[in-house]
This record gives structure tokens, sequence and C-alpha cells, in this order.
């Protein structure tokens, strides 16, 4: 335990661990007793969440396509009988895509994984 402490502090991350210890008693009971929870407005919720990824996808695919000299690697132009105009070849949901496209845009980060070593 001590060794944890010392990593955190190092880490100058003890204010979150004091939250997260805070929080691991009403997290416990949750747990165990359950929670009220009303499902039609979670799957509205959910629902209006998919359609603003959809609509924030299609920006981001717009905007690769209209900086071609910027992100041409990131532009397949292949085109098709059953649609017109090019498309990116760009996976959103794919965190190594994500990060060429950032760093290929001059943004440096070093991963956009959920989970970070």
């Amino acid at each position: 335990m001590n060794k944890q402490k010392a990593e955190l502090e190092r880490l100058d991350l003890m204010p979150v661990a004091d939250l997260e210890f805070s929080c691991s008693r009403i997290f416990a009971e949750m747990e165990y007793v359950g929670m009220k929870l009303d499902v039609n407005k979670w799957l509205e919720q959910a629902n209006d969440r998919e359609r603003n990824a959809d609509r924030f996808e299609k920006a981001l695919n717009e905007y690769i396509l209209d900086n071609p000299n910027k992100y041409n690697n990131f532009i397949d132009r292949q085109l098709n009988l059953f649609e017109s105009g090019f498309k990116t070849n760009i996976t959103w949901s794919s965190p190594k895509k994500v990060l060429d496209v950032l760093l290929s845009s001059g943004i440096k980060v070093d991963s956009v994984n959920e989970k970070i070593r």
C-alpha cells in the first residue's frame, strides 16, 4: 500500500485517489442494492447520442474531404456506380486511425485509447 501511495504522490494523483476512495462505499451500496432507472429516458438518451455520433462522424468526414491537400492519405478515391464522390477511408472507432489523423493535423498526442498506461 505504501508503494501505491508513493506512486500516486509521484504522479500527483492523490486528489483523484481521495475522490475515488470517498465514492467507493456509495458504489458498493449501489452494486449491492441496485438503483432506479428510467428505462425509457435511458433509451431516449442513448438514441440521441447515437444520432449525434452519426452527425459528428459525417462532419469529420466532410472536413477531411474538404481539405484534400492536408488529408490526401485519408481519402478513398475509388468511385463506384452507386455513390457519387469520394469517401474517407477512416474508421473513426479505430484508435489507430484517429491517432493518425490527429498526428497528420499537427496535434501531438500519445494515445487516443480510453486506457492509458
